[in-house]
């Protein structure tokens, strides 16, 4: 479906790019875009054969970790800014890098029959179509499909992974990754089916997949949520909460109060602190 040989000699180039903290602001209940966003896209590196990214924190010399961010569906690289910038407050030395999902949003008019809705906050939003992306296509009703098209993007993201590691002669125990709702869900599949541990993995208001087979690691993961979820009620996440437990063993978990289907100021700490703790 995609091409995602990666070419090292683009890694140095995109240090360029480093990501300016004056587009996009920030409450207490998340990240929102400003206008100017859109000219924010332009320090997305981009160049054929790897997924888009933005890059944050110790973009110059060799980093002690590096922090991989995904967004969630219908948004993009840029609104994991906020979360970039809590993680480099703890960890200082981190290169974090916001890749951004492979397909743009698509557009759909009917889902009461899909596993997952489309989020009601895209459906009257004003965000500029060019940051609506998506990691995978949520237009099915079987749980199979969701599971192929993450194993699809789970290997590139890994391969993408496995090429920035190397390059900065890294190990995975160096590694750090969390995503949000959809990105959220890619990132724990991505996660939990790698070969070898990574130091740290996050899922952020995610659904996870149980019943999936192809999981075979195991690293220290943290589960985070709000209780004011309008994606998702505390019931759903529960069972999924449960569900990774008892693949994982041991999993640590928060539950945020009053926090809906967003980052805010107090679950992009929780998140920071995590990183912190397993690989600071």
């Amino acid at each position: 479906m995609f091409n995602f040989d990666f070419k090292k000699l683009f890694i140095p180039f995109a240090r360029i790019f480093q990501a300016s903290a004056q587009n996009t602001v920030a409450d207490g209940d998340g990240v929102h875009a400003r206008d100017d966003d859109v000219s924010r896209q332009d320090k997305v590196v981009s160049c054929a054969g790897m997924f888009n990214y933005l890059s944050f924190g110790k973009t110059d010399g060799q980093p002690d970790q590096i922090i991989f961010l995904l967004h969630g569906y219908g948004r993009s690289a840029v609104f994991m800014e906020k979360v970039a910038e809590e993680i480099s407050k703890k960890l200082p030395g981190a290169l974090i890098i916001a890749p951004e999902g492979p397909e743009e949003l698509e557009q759909i008019q009917e889902d009461s029959e899909f596993v997952l809705r489309v989020p009601v906050v895209l459906r009257n939003d004003d965000v500029d179509q060019s940051l609506r992306r998506q990691w995978f296509s949520i237009a099915s009703a079987d749980l199979t499909q969701y599971q192929a098209w993450m194993d699809e993007i789970a290997t590139a993201l890994n391969e993408f992974i496995d090429e920035h590691r190397d390059y900065y002669g890294l190990d995975d125990r160096n590694i750090g990754l969390m995503g949000f709702s959809q990105g959220g869900a890619v990132a724990m599949y991505t996660g939990l089916s790698r070969t070898t541990e990574l130091g740290a993995l996050v899922g952020h208001s995610a659904p996870f997949f149980p019943q999936d087979t192809a999981l075979q690691s195991k690293p220290e993961t943290y589960y985070i949520y709000g209780d004011d979820d309008e994606e998702f009620p505390v019931e759903r996440y529960e069972k999924m909460r449960m569900a990774l437990e008892r693949y994982l063993g041991t999993l640590q978990t928060s539950v945020v109060a009053g926090l809906q289907h967003r980052t805010s100021r107090e679950s992009r700490k929780l998140v920071a602190d995590y990183f912190h703790q397993k690989m600071g």
